[in-house]
């Protein structure tokens, strides 16, 4: 075994050599054989498990009883496979050898406990792998899948929790605005909105799009805001929308909404379903919005811009309320590029592969790290609601020349079912992707052709999450217009002071009002101070 580590060492280094081996011990357990914890001779047999040789020599190192040695500056020279050994004499152990602590610290997993595995005897599966060279290669393979997918996710993942993370200041002040948005659509005009004196621009609402996470601010959202759906729809029943298709015909929003999609009535659950709806089946609607989401947009209008700002994070607490089904492993979506475009993400999963294995074992820095997260399969499923499948042959019938075949083992991607609102479409999910969260190619394979002859490419992707994944942001760019939006607020509340001031002590009432703020700063959050100053 040492031997093949430091053959392995010479050319993938020492923690490369170790992965290998572990690989190997991997092999093993997929194929139904037996892996002991430890070498039972050096635990039970009196000898230690024999004398330690040199792996190429066959050398050996003799002891003097009373005289062991405390590391290798200890050992005396060595002697050849023949030496007799005299009466107070004893050859050097393979468990002494390993135990002196320069010879461990060679080894950069030293520290790293191995399982045994659970069983003594090999399993029928290992009988079944002897008589089946096909059955052991598939098992082997699968093993070899998860052992890939696994070491990426540990040399990248430093975040054990699954959960989306909290929400920050201007996420917060995100969904404020929002709700009185929702609750007042008279404050929107044909280039801006004005609430309380302060006009936001399409450029704030192209802001909270590319620097919320838009699954974050749904989080904060309430029912009534969803309810408030129907009152903006019919305030902007003349709105319209277009497709990114050039071709397509414009079609009027609201109208579209009252005479199309909202035909069933209902309560507030139905009114989330027919948003998912609308999400998820409408290309006229879906084409914009994802195009306006990822900014990758052209000659949209300012209430086009402004509709998928309040939107997506209604689909997004909409897919959270009405998904109740475990989270697939796996997910496929089905996509049709340009072939020019396609081979670009070739030539980058391949890229981002070998820059993967070679740099597996070493510390990646924050640069690495964001050219990770900037990857064309993260930027393509970013930032809007992203529509998966659980069965990959359907990405086949629908003609895709390239597949993202997205493995998440610790569902990472939260994905929501989307497919409650219709029979047939129980496998259709949709993802939002986490900030935090990056989609790392591991593998490029291809399967057949599309019906116009072209490759048909699946790309291998894993979630991984991290912090450093998150985009830095200067903060304030959703804060700063609420607060001025309360400054109105304000100037009432003190001059109602003001005009009463000589029926109480105001610097009182201050401190009691700072002493309210701190208790209501932690409490949930639709009883705080935002909601009731």
């Amino acid at each position: 075994l040492e031997k093949a580590y430091n053959a392995l060492k010479n050319t993938v280094g020492s923690k490369g050599a170790e992965a290998v081996l572990k690989a190997h011990r991997d092999f093993f357990f997929a194929t139904g054989a037996v892996v002991p914890l430890v070498n039972p001779e050096a635990i039970d047999d009196p000898s230690r498990g024999g004398p330690y040789e040199n792996p190429y020599s066959g050398e050996k190192y003799v002891i003097v009883e009373g005289k062991e040695p405390k590391s290798t500056k200890d050992l005396p020279k060595p002697v050849g496979r023949s030496y007799q050994l005299k009466d107070n004499e004893r050859f050097l152990t393979i468990k002494e050898y390993y135990a002196f602590p320069d010879v461990q610290q060679t080894y950069p997993g030293y520290k790293t406990r191995l399982e045994a595995s659970s069983y003594y005897f090999p399993t029928p599966f290992a009988g079944e792998c002897e008589q089946d060279p096909a059955k052991c290669l598939g098992a082997i393979q699968k093993a070899r899948s998860k052992l890939q997918t696994d070491a990426i996710k540990n040399g990248f993942q430093s975040s054990p929790d699954k959960a989306r993370r909290q929400p920050n200041m201007d996420e917060i002040a995100a969904a404020r605005i929002i709700q009185q948005i929702m609750a007042n659509p008279d404050c929107i005009h044909d280039d801006h909105v004005f609430i309380n004196g302060q006009k936001l621009p399409e450029s704030f609402f192209r802001d909270l799009l590319a620097k919320c996470d838009m699954a974050v601010v749904g989080s904060l959202l309430n029912d009534t805001d969803v309810k408030n759906i129907d009152t903006l729809m019919r305030h902007e029943k003349d709105t319209e929308f277009h497709s990114t298709d050039p071709k397509a015909v414009p079609v009027r929003i609201g109208d579209a909404w009252e005479n199309r999609i909202r035909t069933k009535g209902g309560d507030v659950t139905q009114m989330k379903h027919d948003l998912i709806f609308l999400m998820q089946n409408d290309a006229w609607y879906f084409s914009r919005v994802n195009a306006i989401a990822q900014n990758r947009d052209k000659g949209s209008s300012f209430k086009e811009v402004l509709f998928t700002a309040l939107m997506t994070p209604l689909t997004n607490k909409s897919l959270m309320d009405t998904s109740h089904v475990p989270a697939p492993k796996k997910l496929y979506r089905g996509l049709n590029l340009p072939e020019e475009f396609k081979n670009k993400l070739i030539n980058q999963s391949n890229a981002i592969i070998a820059n993967t294995e070679n740099t597996l074992f070493t510390d990646l820095s924050a640069k690495t790290f964001e050219q990770i997260k900037l990857n064309d399969f993260s930027q393509m499923s970013g930032r809007t609601c992203a529509s998966t499948t659980t069965t990959y042959e359907l990405t086949k019938a629908w003609d895709s020349n390239v597949v993202f075949e997205m493995l998440d083992p610790d569902g990472l991607l939260h994905p929501k079912q989307v497919g409650t609102h219709m029979a047939g479409s129980e496998d259709e999910f949709s993802v939002y992707l986490p900030e935090d969260v990056a989609l790392v190619p591991v593998k490029v394979t291809f399967d057949g052709k599309t019906t116009n002859g072209e490759d048909r490419c699946v790309f291998t992707l894993v979630a991984v999450k991290s912090p450093d994944f998150i985009p830095r942001h200067e903060s304030g760019y959703a804060v700063e217009p609420f607060m001025k939006m309360q400054k109105e607020k304000v100037n009432q509340a003190l001059d109602a002071i003001e005009k009463d001031k000589g029926s109480y002590n105001i610097d009182e009432q201050l401190k009691n009002l700072r002493i309210e703020m701190v208790r209501q700063a932690k409490l949930p959050l639709r009883e705080g101070i935002f909601d009731r100053l």
